[in-house]
């Protein structure tokens, strides 16, 4: 050992181990140690204090601790000395918190071995300070991306390096009290991530990013929207059930055809509710006919008749226009035909079956029956087709196939009933998504929340990441 390292470890040795519980250390400081700075070669050196990092030496060994407290007390055993310096009546104990230690070169977090008693301690050197706050990794042989993240709050000239992959294709988790900066941090790391690579063609091409935004931070009310990276790299919506002229998210044919998607939206049973749903968007029976009125009016007055002739609860067949009339967001004409259904049609117990009462009254054997109660009624009913919207008609798919199977099966509604309750919830959709294939090129998609209500904000983005995750799925590649 040279002369020079033998002067340096003089210098920066701190004192020595008195205590090991575990990964706390407790360390014994040297009495010429207890300045703020050391003077070596003509320069001042920061001598230890709280949140600084000391090396203790085991052998060959070197352990890396941070300083988390420190306390004193009366140096007992010399009591009677006469000291030249009252500082020097006293010890001086760091607590030490172990973090990891340096093998092959290298800073490893971590414990594997533990310091002795009597161990020397040492303030870090710059290149063992470097080698702690060193974070890149290899990556199949390659070292990782290199991104500048910031620097340490108590070494403003230290920089903390991260690598792209290690940070951005793993979990983040970022901790804090309310307005202690979470969101801004975040905003940053990707800001940073953004500015190095968004006009790098493989990063536009197979980079996918989505913020979902449940307080609207990450959107500006008016003007050019550009936090995080500018406008012209990312789409933004901002969604809201309350209004229908808010944007609307994308979401393919594929996927909202998809009844894995339905399951989720209407959180589905999986012994009952799930197969139903998968007959309903199977079945093309009555949804291929919703092209025009005059085959959108025969599949009303298809249901109807099965269900009289069926002789189901009259409840059904009352349900039944008005879930229709509900699903195309309402229809004077349906409800005319309900209320007088309620008032006019009733079931015939000791014949057992319907009649219209009407002068004059109108069984369900007679001839007439179907004509005046059913085709008459039904031939009044005017909607215009165009303005049904794919959610509407996907919800006028499954009414028709429930009433359907409770007319020729005897379908246990019991089961069935709370998921057609819960079709409501696709007005809400309606008004924040969009069925489209077309889908932007720009790698980052903001979506905020704020305006959305609870019961969606917790779909939502089950929704939005099940099709992300297809999509990068069925075209294998990865972000």
């Amino acid at each position: 050992m040279s002369k020079n390292t033998l002067e340096i470890e003089d210098v920066l040795r701190v004192g020595k181990v008195v205590s090991v519980k575990g990964r706390s250390i407790e360390v014994l400081v040297d009495k010429s140690k207890n300045g703020s700075h050391l003077l070596y070669n003509g320069e001042l050196i920061k001598n230890i204090s709280v949140g600084s990092y000391v090396k203790i030496a085991k052998g060959f060994e070197s352990f890396i601790g941070k300083i988390e407290g420190e306390y004193i007390t009366e140096d007992k055993v010399y009591q009677d000395k006469i000291y030249l310096n009252e500082k020097d009546k006293i010890k001086r104990i760091l607590n030490i918190k172990l973090l990891g230690y340096i093998e092959s070169g290298k800073f490893k977090q971590g414990i594997k071995d533990l310091p002795l008693i009597d161990n020397e301690c040492y303030l870090v050197s710059q290149d063992e300070f470097k080698k702690v706050h060193y974070f890149l990794k290899e990556i199949n042989g390659k070292l990782d991306e290199e991104l500048e993240v910031g620097h340490l709050a108590n070494e403003r000239g230290k920089e903390i390096i991260l690598g792209v992959n290690s940070l951005f294709a793993s979990h983040i988790g970022i901790f804090g009290n309310t307005g202690s900066g979470k969101s801004y941090t975040l905003a940053s790391l990707y800001h940073r991530l953004f500015e190095k690579y968004k006009d790098e063609q493989r990063f536009k091409e197979n980079a996918k990013f989505i913020i979902i935004d449940f307080n609207g931070e990450y959107l500006m009310p008016e003007g050019d929207d550009n936090i995080i990276v500018h406008s012209e790299y990312k789409n933004t919506y901002n969604l809201s059930t309350r209004r229908n002229d808010s944007d609307k998210f994308p979401i393919s044919a594929s996927e909202i055809n998809d009844d894995d998607f339905w399951s989720i939206f209407l959180t589905a049973t999986d012994k009952t509710q799930k197969p139903f749903l998968k007959r309903a968007l199977s079945n093309e029976f009555y949804f291929s006919r919703f092209d025009t009125i005059e085959n959108f009016r025969w599949c009303l007055g298809n249901v109807i008749q099965n269900l009289i002739e069926r002789g189901s609860d009259k409840s059904d067949i009352l349900q039944f226009l008005s879930e229709t009339s509900s699903a195309i967001g309402g229809n004077a004409t349906l409800e005319e035909i309900r209320n007088d259904y309620s008032s006019k049609l009733k079931w015939h117990n000791s014949n057992t079956t319907f009649y219209y009462e009407t002068p004059p009254t109108i069984y369900l054997a007679d001839p007439q029956f179907k004509g005046v109660v059913i085709d008459q009624p039904i031939n009044q009913v005017n909607v215009d087709l165009n303005s049904v919207s794919d959610l509407q008609k996907i919800r006028l798919r499954v009414v028709f196939e429930y009433y359907n199977e409770i007319a020729k099966f005897d379908l246990n509604t019991e089961h069935i009933s709370p998921l057609i309750k819960r079709l409501k919830r696709i007005e809400e959709l309606d008004r924040i998504i969009t069925i489209s294939d077309d889908f932007s090129d720009n790698f980052l998609d903001i979506i905020s929340l704020s305006d959305v209500n609870t019961s969606m904000k917790k779909v939502i983005p089950l929704l939005i990441c099940k099709q992300v995750y297809d999509k990068k799925k069925a075209s294998k590649r990865f972000i």
